[in-house]
C-alpha cells in the first residue's frame, strides 16, 4: 500500500499479512452450491460437500497423517444433516470439545444473505472437525462426507449403527412354519420401530399439523355460518315472493271493485 507524505512524495506502507486460520489447513474440503428444495409443504436447501485430496506441504506431519487416505467424493446435505453430524461426534467422542455449528433460524432462512452466512458457517465446521485430533477418524464424520443418500438415511435412522445400502434387518432365513413366520415378521416390525429417531423436522411437521387442524375447525365453522346465511337467505326469498303475491292479489281485487 502506498500514501502521499506531507512532502509529495510517495511512502509504501508495508501490507499486514493475513493471519491463517486453523482450518486452512483443510480447505480440500468445501461446502457450496445451495438449492432450495420444495416437498409438499416442506422447504430446505441443500449444499454440495466436496472432499478433494489435499495438496499438503512436504513436512507437515500433521496433515500427512491427518489426509493420508484422502479420496474424492461429493454429496448433497442439508442444514439437518450437519445437525446430525454434530450430535453424533458428541456421542461418538463424548467429552471432546465439538467446533459450534450455525443455529437455527425460523425466519428469513431462504434470503441470499443468510444462505450464504450458513454456507460459510458449515463449512467452516466441517473443516474444523476434520483436523481435530479427537474428531477427524470419526465414523459418522467418514460417513457424512462419503456415504450415498440410501446409506446415509439408512445411517441416520438406525442411530448411527453402520448400515449398508445392500443390507436388511433380515438376519437369517425366515422360519417355514406359519406362526413362525408371523412371529418373525412382527419381530422385524418391531426392531425397525425401535430404530426410529425423532429428526429435527419432526417439530415444524407438528407444528404445521396442528395449523392444519386448527384451520380445519375454524373452516368447518365458516362453512356451518355459511349454510345457515344460505338458508335465511332461502326463507327471505320465499317470504318476499310471497309477499308479492298478496300484493298483486290485493291489486286485482280494487281494480275488481272500481269495475
Amino acid at each position: 500500500a502506498t500514501m502521499m507524505s506531507m512532502a509529495g512524495s510517495t511512502t509504501t506502507v508495508p501490507s499486514v499479512p493475513q493471519r491463517a486460520k486453523p482450518e486452512d489447513a483443510a480447505l480440500h474440503i468445501t461446502v457450496s452450491d445451495p438449492v432450495q428444495h420444495s416437498e409438499g409443504m416442506n422447504k430446505y436447501t441443500s449444499y454440495r460437500v466436496d472432499v478433494r485430496p489435499p495438496t499438503t506441504t512436504p513436512g507437515d506431519a500433521q496433515q500427512d497423517v491427518l489426509f493420508s487416505n484422502t479420496t474424492f467424493s461429493a454429496v448433497l446435505r442439508r442444514y439437518s444433516d450437519f445437525l446430525w453430524l454434530y450430535e453424533r461426534l458428541h456421542m461418538e467422542r463424548a467429552g471432546a470439545i465439538i467446533p459450534p455449528i450455525p443455529e437455527k433460524q425460523p425466519v428469513g432462512r431462504f434470503s441470499p444473505a443468510f444462505v450464504e452466512d450458513r454456507r460459510m458457517g458449515l463449512e467452516r465446521f466441517l473443516r474444523r472437525v476434520a483436523i481435530h485430533p479427537e474428531l477427524h477418524d470419526c465414523k459418522c464424520l467418514d460417513t457424512f462426507l462419503r456415504a450415498d443418500d440410501v446409506t446415509f438415511s439408512a445411517q441416520k435412522a438406525n442411530k448411527g449403527e453402520v448400515v449398508l445400502a445392500s443390507s436388511a434387518m433380515y438376519t437369517g432365513p425366515p422360519p417355514k412354519q406359519a406362526d413362525g413366520l408371523k412371529r418373525w415378521f412382527a419381530e422385524a416390525k418391531t426392531s425397525i420401530a425401535g430404530d426410529l429417531v425423532k429428526s429435527p423436522d419432526d417439530d415444524l411437521f407438528d407444528e404445521i399439523h396442528r395449523y392444519v387442524s386448527g384451520l380445519d375447525s375454524q373452516m368447518k365453522n365458516v362453512s356451518t355460518q355459511a349454510t345457515g346465511l344460505v338458508r335465511k337467505g332461502k326463507e327471505i326469498a320465499n317470504g318476499l315472493f310471497e309477499f308479492g303475491l298478496a300484493f298483486n292479489l290485493l291489486g286485482q281485487s280494487e281494480a275488481d271493485a272500481l269495475g
